[in-house]
């Protein structure tokens, strides 16, 4: 079997993606987020393989192959979505509903299973010559479910992460090491090689170009080996059992920025809710709990003695701001005061940030400008 420069692309993808499932099911599988990530690893290197036995022929010489590994792109866009929804809500074990997301793949196999008896010589007929230059039918139709079901499915993995980057403010006031923005990104990324694959079946419909797919063949390596280096990456943080607790927590607590006042759900009076108010505001004047980087809701609830879901509230509802804005606030006016004292005129700006219980200098930055429009350095120099 000759390979070429695409096929030796997809081989490394393949061989990469198996050799990741196996890594990440050892050694991150505590969690049901990375056995889904595992399962996700090892379809891309089925996919993949897929690619490369037709670009090379293969299946005209056994074509009963491709009725099992073709249905496999049917799980992608699911896995995905499953991987994003476990990686957030920390649910220790499936759910019998996400079988649902399973059924297109499963139909497929039940449709398709007679073939399985046929001859090669049946088999060939009825998909074509999968070496010539117009792809038959039947793959055409397929290709435009998956890329239905795909569209459908990202968008829904993209409504998690904004959810998601919502729940974290509501619960940690130092959140650099829990966004997900690298998973927002192997989104795009993956959003951007799905598009090349819909231009590029678009024109092999239309007749204009041959059915190699060699410029999409090339895009999922390349992806697939971006997107398993960067979940191995980052996933560690995933099995940190404080992260996992305090997360699992998060449903009870998404309290809208546009509550109602007399907090009818939690049955919190406005008297309750102004006693909570004054105990929070003298608490952080006087004992400054901002200054510690890990400062979460769950810290600062226990140290006024009242609920996480009351505090939440008070936050959201009586200050109109999430805890993350809530507990920046103090350390960046904490910031610019410390940059005001004569004393303090010699320290670094991270030093200073880091006292004022930031946890780095990007998040600092990010922040401080986000508050006074300004970055701490353009701050510093006007106020000299």
């Amino acid at each position: 079997m000759y390979l070429n420069f695409i096929d030796l692309i997809i081989l490394i993808g393949a061989s990469q993606s198996f050799f990741l499932s196996i890594v990440i099911y050892r050694k991150y599988g505590k969690t049901t987020a990375n056995r889904t990530l595992s399962l996700l690893m090892l379809v891309y290197a089925m996919v993949l393989i897929q690619m490369l036995l037709v670009d090379s022929g293969f299946f005209n010489t056994y074509p009963h192959l491709i009725l099992i590994l073709i249905p496999v792109a049917l799980l992608i866009g699911p896995m995905h979505y499953l991987y994003a929804k476990y990686l957030t809500h920390f649910s220790k074990q499936y759910k019998h509903i996400d079988l649902l997301h399973f059924i297109p793949f499963l139909l497929y196999l039940l449709i398709f299973l007679p073939d399985m008896f046929k001859s090669k010589e049946q088999l060939l007929n009825g998909m074509g010559n999968l070496e010539g230059e117009k792809v038959p039918i039947l793959f055409l139709i397929f290709n435009w479910i998956v890329m239905t079901q795909v569209i459908i499915y990202t968008m829904f993995t993209i409504l998690i992460l904004r959810r998601y980057s919502i729940k974290i403010k509501n619960l940690f006031s130092s959140i650099e090491k829990l966004r997900l923005n690298w998973l927002r990104n192997i989104v795009i990324l993956f959003s951007f090689g799905f598009v090349t694959y819909i231009i590029e079946n678009m024109l092999i419909t239309a007749g204009i170009i041959s059915s190699k797919y060699a410029f999409s063949s090339i895009v999922a390596g390349i992806y697939v080996f971006i997107f398993g280096y960067l979940v191995l990456l980052k996933s560690e943080i995933f099995v940190n059992p404080e992260f996992v607790s305090q997360i699992d927590q998060a449903k009870e607590l998404e309290i809208k920025k546009t509550a109602e006042p007399k907090y009818s759900k939690s049955g919190l009076s406005n008297e309750k809710a102004e006693e909570y108010l004054a105990v929070l505001l003298k608490l952080m004047k006087e004992e400054k709990p901002y200054l510690s980087s890990d400062l979460t809701l769950n810290k600062l609830a226990e140290m006024v003695q009242m609920s996480p879901h009351h505090l939440s509230e008070v936050i959201n509802s009586m200050l109109k701001q999430n805890f993350f804005d809530f507990i920046n606030t103090y350390r960046v006016e904490k910031v610019k005061q410390d940059l005001l004292n004569v004393d303090k005129k010699n320290f670094t700006l991270l030093a200073i940030a880091v006292d004022a219980g930031f946890s780095s200098k990007s998040s600092f930055n990010m922040i401080f400008k986000k508050h006074t429009g300004i970055t701490p350095s353009e701050f510093k120099k006007r106020e000299a």
